[in-house]
């Protein structure tokens, strides 16, 4: 997991860690519950954190151009943000725009225009 967290820039949230990141504290968010934990999205700062039933980040998603996955921000082009996903070793999964990786899965939102809109790096169930 240490390797995923490395690659996650996304205001200081680390996966498996409890408790708000250090770049949201303060930062209103809403709260949804979910049939395996929680959500808490950030609107102000593009950021969704899903915690699992045991209170530790499992997911975290972005919109945030200021934010990266493995050096993939919000707003680049796919062909690149690709490039960028399987020199990090995420191989594809057979779904469109969806790698997998170690311990994750990245997903990347890639909108008609080529250019990637949101990210996602999930721990495997």
């Amino acid at each position: 997991m240490k390797a995923a967290n490395d690659g996650l820039l996304v205001l200081g949230a680390k996966l498996g860690s409890s408790g708000i990141p250090a770049g949201l504290a303060g930062v209103p968010a809403e709260e949804t519950p979910c049939l395996k934990g929680r959500d808490l999205s950030f609107e102000a700062r593009d950021v969704l954190i899903d915690y699992g039933p045991d209170g530790k980040i499992r997911k975290v998603m972005t919109r945030n151009p200021g934010t990266s996955i493995y050096g993939i921000r919000p707003g680049d082009e796919f062909a690149t943000a690709e490039g960028k996903a399987l020199a990090a070793g995420f191989q594809e999964t057979g779904t469109t725009h969806r790698y997998s990786g170690g311990c994750c899965l990245l997903t990347l939102f890639v909108d008609e225009a080529g250019r990637v809109f949101g990210l996602i790096l999930e721990l495997r169930d």
